[in-house]
C-alpha cells in the first residue's frame, strides 16, 4: 500500500477484483472507499509501492504493466495509469522501494537493474531509470527499505553489506554505499521497515534485536542501533512483514 495524498490509497498485490471491480494485481482507492478507473493491469504480483508527487513505482514479479512491457520494476503515470517511458529493467524481482529526492532505490532478488550490474540493492536516477555508482553490494536479497536523511536503512536475508558484516539489518551512507558502526544485530530475518524521526522500527523473524528481547517487532535508535523500552511484545513467531509509519 502506498498513500496517494488525498485520503485514499494505491494498494498492490495478486488479486483480480477490487471494491466489486475487476484490477489485476494494482489499484486505486479513494478518500471514498471507491476504486478510481485507475487501472494500470498487472501482469503478476506487485510485491511493493511508492509514490512521488505524480509517479507510482511499482515492484514484484511482472513483465508487463500500464500498457507496456515492463520486467518486474516500472514508473506509472499516477493519472492516467499508463508506464511511462522509465525502465530499470532487473533481471529479478524486485521486493522493496524508496524515493528520496532525485534517486529511487530498489531491493530484491535481482543482480541487474539500470543497466548496471547489481546485487540485490541499487540506486536509480529518477529521471533516467539508470544505475548510480552506489554499490552497497548486500550478499542476500533485500525484503525493505527506509530513508531518513542521508541514511538508506536496507532489511532482508544477508550477513553483509557496504563493506560490512551485517545480519539481516544494516545502515547505509546514502552517498557512499557503505555501512557505518549503526548495527542492531538481529538474530532472524527482518522483512519490514520504517523510520520516524530518530526511531528506525523493524518487523521480521527475529527474538532478539538492538541488544534487547524483542518478538519479530521493535524500535531503534536511529544514532545507537540499540531497542528502545517500545515493546509491543507480539506472540513469538508472528513473522510481521509490514510496518508502516503514520502520517
Amino acid at each position: 500500500m502506498a498513500s496517494d495524498g488525498a485520503g485514499g490509497w494505491y494498494i498492490g498485490g495478486g488479486f483480480t477484483t477490487v471494491g466489486g471491480m475487476p484490477r489485476s494485481n494494482l489499484a486505486h482507492i479513494l478518500a471514498d472507499n471507491t476504486v478510481s478507473p485507475w487501472d494500470p493491469s498487472v501482469s503478476g504480483v506487485v510485491a511493493t509501492l511508492v509514490v512521488n508527487r505524480t509517479t507510482v513505482y511499482a515492484g514484484g514479479v511482472f513483465s508487463s504493466i500500464g500498457g507496456q512491457a515492463r520486467n518486474n520494476f516500472a514508473a506509472l503515470d499516477a493519472t492516467t495509469g499508463l508506464a511511462t517511458a522509465w525502465d530499470p529493467s532487473p533481471d529479478e524481482q524486485v521486493n522493496a522501494l524508496a524515493v528520496n529526492a532525485t534517486t529511487v532505490y530498489a531491493g530484491g532478488a535481482f543482480t541487474s537493474i539500470g543497466g548496471q550490474a547489481r546485487n540485490n540493492l541499487a540506486a536509480l536516477d529518477a529521471a533516467t531509470g539508470l544505475a548510480s555508482a552506489w554499490v552497497p553490494n548486500p550478499d542476500g536479497q533485500v525484503n525493505a527499505l527506509a530513508v531518513n536523511a542521508t541514511t538508506v536503512y536496507a532489511a532482508g536475508y544477508f550477513t553483509s553489506i557496504g563493506g560490512q558484516a551485517r545480519n539481516y539489518l544494516a545502515a547505509l551512507d546514502a552517498t557512499t554505499g557503505l555501512a557505518p558502526t549503526w548495527d542492531p544485530n538481529p538474530d532472524g530475518q527482518v522483512n519490514a521497515l520504517a523510520v520516524d524521526g530518530t526511531t528506525v522500527y523493524a518487523g521480521g523473524y527475529f527474538t532478539s534485536i538492538g541488544g534487547q528481547a524483542r518478538n519479530d517487532l521493535a524500535a531503534l535508535d536511529a544514532a545507537t542501533g540499540l531497542a528502545t523500552a517500545w515493546n509491543p511484545a507480539p506472540l513469538a513467531g508472528s513473522h510481521l512483514t509490514t510496518v508502516a509509519r503514520a502520517s
